[in-house]
């Protein structure tokens, strides 16, 4: 970790553990409420939602985020990867894909 002044430098890495573990299980968080209670800056948490988000590991629920389920991770990592799947999701909608719904 890198100090510059009163301010404590993290690696993104870092950033985005701390920030997937302060996602509740069961609740939404907003980029404002993570921010304020990590100390950092709504532009770095938005960045770290963002790439969780990229990642599988949340979605947006509103105007917060949420934390997935392992299930939900494992599905849409399978939904988004595999071609030969016969459904997909769409704004967290699981749908089939024409020409598989006969």
């Amino acid at each position: 970790m890198v100090t510059s002044g009163d301010q404590i430098l993290v690696r993104e890495e870092e950033l985005d553990w701390v920030v997937y573990h302060r996602i509740g299980d069961d609740a939404v968080s907003t980029v404002a409420s993570i921010a304020q209670a990590l100390g950092c800056s709504e532009c770095e948490i938005d960045a770290s939602c963002r790439r969780l988000e990229k990642n599988l590991l949340i979605e947006r629920a509103g105007e917060g985020y949420r934390r997935l389920s392992f299930v939900e991770s494992l599905a849409s990592c399978q939904m988004r990867y595999c071609s030969d799947m016969p459904v997909y999701m769409e704004n967290g909608v699981i749908k089939v894909k024409p020409g598989y719904d006969k």
